[in-house]
This record gives structure tokens, C-alpha cells and sequence, in this order.
């Protein structure tokens, strides 16, 4: 690895609708462009080279079984299978996929991880890549890059990734991605959730969240509800999220007979002070942040900031690693 670089982008900026809108992204192409370009100055990045990870919850997810065919015979097949799944026509989406490896049914079929990209959000990159001068070397859904980069090559595990606007749940077995899942709760419910119960500004709230979090005897604040600490805010939305995933691993151990042995979690959200303690509380399974950047060459000196940091860097590098 030669270099990464971040900048971010705070989800509410400009407008709750734009915030919450999920059908765009967060900034104008126009706007992300300028973005990009000094990211790339301050990086020194001179590759005109380029990936793109799709954000999940703009992608649609199924598994679909084939009779075993060639790789020119599946691409066929897999178009005509995907019309009876996708609720949308065919002309408005990309179709991407990957075979689950190692894993036959008992008929003898091969399984297939199917994903639907609307055309508008491919767009929406391809002009962003047009304005950079960039080639567009490919584009898939995030879900891919995240396991690629921190899925175990043995065992059964769960990646969570934690995002500003939605979060995932993906199950991955011997290094391979079985199934994915998308969530609604995400670090922007947090901070809409403290706003309106402590009445306070979006930033103001975001700052709560990233410094105090689910942390016990914390500062109380006054609200229409009394005295409280931030954690009694956030725990009913917390609760919630933990049973969706805990239904999800059910579904899984249900339909695929797997039980789930560990789980990583990756986003920025994880370094919520209190979120790791609370999940293995609540889990009771070995908890991991995801650290992309352990199977590749790097500065000695950098290697603890790069540990610190891996968890917001999981799908860059997943791309990377492609």
C-alpha cells in the first residue's frame, strides 16, 4: 500500500432532508469532485486508476441456486433468474454477482450471490470519475469489498459494518460472502434521536455520540423528559438493532444450519465509546474491530494509527485488495 487518505463528511450537513434522502448521495457530484481533488493533493495520489464501492443501501441482495454451468453460460443464466427476483426492470439496473465457493446443495447446484445496482447510482460515480479524469477500473457493492477484506480464510462470521446512513450485516463462511443484509438503524438515527430528546443541533449531538456514547455516569442533560444521560437515550435504539441482528443470525442457523462463531465489526461508528462492551455483552461471542490493513505492507511507525483507524478503512481496502 502506498498511501490512504480520509475526509469526512458530516451525514447531516446542508439539510436533515439530504441527510436522510437516501436515494442520493450525501453531497452534489459537483461538490464531492472538489472533494476528491484535494484528498488526492493532500494524499499525493497521482493513480488515475480507479474502484468504487456502491453503498449498500442503494443495492439489492438474494441468493439464487444454479444447475452447475461455465462462467460464459452462468452470465446468461443468471439474467434470465434475476428477472423473476428483482423488483425492478432489468433496463434500469447492473447486475453483479459472485459464486458462493464451495458450497453445492444437495441437488448438486451452485449457489449465487446476487446484487442489483440501480443505473442512476452508476451514473452518479461515472460522472464523478468523468470530472476527476479518472478510469474507471470497476465498481461493486460495498458487501463484497468489506468481506474480501476481513473476512477469515476458516469459520463462520458475522461483519457488521456500522455506517452514517445504514448499516449491514453480512455473513461470510471460510472467507467467502454467503449473505447480506440491510439495516435501517445507523449512526445518523443516533444523532437524530439525541437531537430531538435533548434539543440540541445536529452537531452538537454528533459530538455526544462520538465522546460519551452508551457510557454510564456520564453528564446529564435537561430535556422535556428530565434529567438525562445520553446512554438512556440511545439504549431503546441500541436494543433494537441488537435484536434485528440477533433475528438475522437465527435466519442464517435456520436456513443454512450455520452458527455464527465471531463477529467484526467495521465503521466509524464502532469507536462509539461503549458500543464494543455493550455487544459482547449482549452477544456473548468473541468481538473483533476489523483491522484491513493487517495482510498488507506498511510502515512500521504507522502500523498502530492504521490498526486504530482499520475499521473505517475496511472498504477502501477491500477495493484495494481487488
Amino acid at each position: 500500500m502506498e498511501n490512504y487518505a480520509e475526509v469526512s463528511i458530516p451525514v447531516y450537513i446542508n439539510t436533515e432532508f439530504r441527510a436522510t434522502e437516501k436515494e442520493n448521495l450525501v453531497l452534489p457530484v459537483e461538490q464531492l469532485v472538489k472533494v476528491i481533488e484535494v484528498l488526492f493533493k493532500e494524499a499525493g495520489i497521482k493513480s488515475r486508476d480507479a474502484f468504487f464501492s456502491i453503498p449498500d443501501f442503494t443495492t439489492f441482495f438474494t441468493i439464487i441456486e444454479l444447475p452447475q454451468l461455465s462462467k460464459s453460460e452462468l452470465k446468461e443464466v443468471v439474467k434470465l433468474e434475476a428477472r423473476k427476483y428483482i423488483p425492478v426492470p432489468l433496463e434500469e439496473i447492473t447486475l453483479d454477482w459472485e459464486l458462493f465457493k464451495g458450497r453445492v446443495s444437495s441437488e448438486g447446484k451452485i449457489r449465487v450471490l446476487l446484487v442489483a445496482i440501480p443505473n442512476e447510482v452508476l451514473y452518479q460515480y461515472q460522472q464523478i470519475a468523468s470530472s476527476l479524469n479518472l478510469k474507471v477500473c470497476g465498481m461493486e457493492a460495498e458487501a463484497f469489498s468489506l468481506s474480501r477484506a476481513v473476512a477469515p480464510k476458516k469459520g463462520k462470521v458475522a461483519l457488521i459494518d456500522i455506517g452514517e446512513r445504514s448499516t449491514t450485516c453480512n455473513f461470510a463462511v471460510d472467507g467467502s460472502l454467503l449473505v447480506s443484509y440491510s439495516l435501517e438503524i445507523s449512526g445518523f438515527s443516533l444523532i437524530k434521536k439525541l437531537s430531538q430528546d435533548l434539543s440540541i443541533d445536529y452537531k452538537r449531538a454528533d459530538e455526544l455520540k462520538r465522546k460519551i456514547g452508551l457510557l454510564q455516569d456520564s453528564q446529564f442533560f435537561h430535556s422535556q423528559k428530565g434529567s438525562v444521560q445520553p446512554r438512556e437515550v440511545l439504549l431503546p435504539i441500541i436494543n433494537s438493532f441488537t435484536k434485528e441482528i440477533e433475528n438475522i443470525f437465527k435466519k442464517v442457523l435456520l436456513k443454512e444450519g450455520k452458527e455464527i462463531e465471531k463477529i467484526i465489526l467495521a465503521g466509524g461508528n464502532v469507536k462509539i465509546p461503549g458500543l464494543i462492551e455493550y455487544f459482547k455483552d449482549y452477544f456473548k461471542k468473541p468481538i473483533e474491530i476489523a483491522n484491513p490493513f493487517k495482510n498488507l505492507i506498511c510502515p512500521p511507525q504507522i502500523e498502530e494509527e492504521l490498526k486504530k483507524e482499520g475499521s473505517v478503512f475496511a472498504i477502501a481496502v477491500g477495493l484495494t485488495l481487488r
